[in-house]
């Protein structure tokens, strides 16, 4: 944020704050207290998990003028970012790529990891959630299930793998 502020100088007028910090900064309604007898026409709170934070966050996201920005982890977003992937009306963007929910468990998100078989795709609320998917290694966009390759001929160790044509082949047992 600095580095904004040196490049654009009086132009930026920029802070970063959570929802509940900036609730209230306008004066309304944190400061203003209800008088007791309000409260006998009020209906009764939400049993709703997290009913008032939901509202809020609610209240943020449709105050913006032109557009909303939600900084959050990528391997454990917000369960309101997951709650905003999931109804499928909003595009959720991290690092310029789109968040992936997990097909599996519906609540983590999919992240891309590295692993001695090369490049997958995991859930983020492992170990809760086993899902994993492959990713073929010479191209991180275009993604597989495991397949199996039939050969026509005999490999041997050292030789480079007929199907990415990148890696080499590794005699396994079992």
């Amino acid at each position: 944020m600095n580095a904004w502020k040196r490049a654009f100088g009086s132009q930026l007028d920029l802070s970063f704050s959570t929802a509940h910090a900036s609730n209230g900064l306008m004066g309304f309604p944190s400061q203003i207290v209800d008088d007791p007898v309000l409260q006998l026409a009020m209906p009764e709170p939400d049993d709703f998990p997290l009913a008032e934070e939901r509202r809020l966050f609610y209240v943020a996201l449709t105050r913006a003028r032109r557009q909303t920005r939600i900084y959050s982890p990528q391997d454990k977003p917000s369960r309101f970012v997951i709650e905003l992937a999931k109804d499928g009306h909003t595009e959720i963007k991290i690092d310029r790529a789109t968040m992936k929910l997990c097909p599996k468990c519906e609540t983590g998100t999919l992240s891309q990891k590295t692993g001695r078989y090369g490049p997958f795709e995991a859930c983020s609320t492992h170990p809760g959630c086993d899902y994993t998917k492959r990713l073929l290694s010479f191209n991180s966009n275009e993604t597989t299930s495991a397949h199996t390759v039939r050969l026509k001929k005999s490999i041997f160790d050292g030789a480079t793998c007929p199907t990415c044509i990148q890696g080499t082949m590794v005699e396994r047992s079992g």
